[in-house]
């Protein structure tokens, strides 16, 4: 369901230095704020204003388990592994995967 449009028709100029208007932006882009008006509508109001953060070692981590996740694929295709040990590999590689996939939904979820 749509939100009903706001009629907004007063238009408010404000003068900024280059430094503060560049602050301004660099707040601005921290949070979920799509424009400058919006975000500087929220602050004037003392409206919440969500503010996004990223977590670096999340980020390495999964950058690390899609490349493993890679790797594993390659060493499954290589054609000089005997049957038996190609099986029990088989099973340590689908046995990992699924770790993966379990670290990366919790992740996910914990992102939200």
């Amino acid at each position: 369901m749509k939100k009903a449009l706001k009629n907004i028709n007063t238009c408010l100029t404000i003068y900024l230095n280059p430094e503060e208007c560049e602050d301004l932006h660099t707040h601005m882009v921290a949070t979920t704020c799509r424009s400058k008006s919006e975000y500087a509508r929220k602050m004037l109001f003392g409206k919440p204003v969500r503010i996004l953060s990223r977590n670096e070692s999340i980020d390495d981590l999964i950058e690390e388990l899609a490349g493993l996740r890679k790797e594993l694929a390659n060493l499954m295709a290589k054609p000089f592994l005997p049957e038996g040990e190609r099986l029990r590999l088989l099973q340590v590689v689908t046995e990992i995967k699924e770790t993966i996939n379990q670290l990366a939904d919790h992740v996910c979820k914990s992102k939200l």
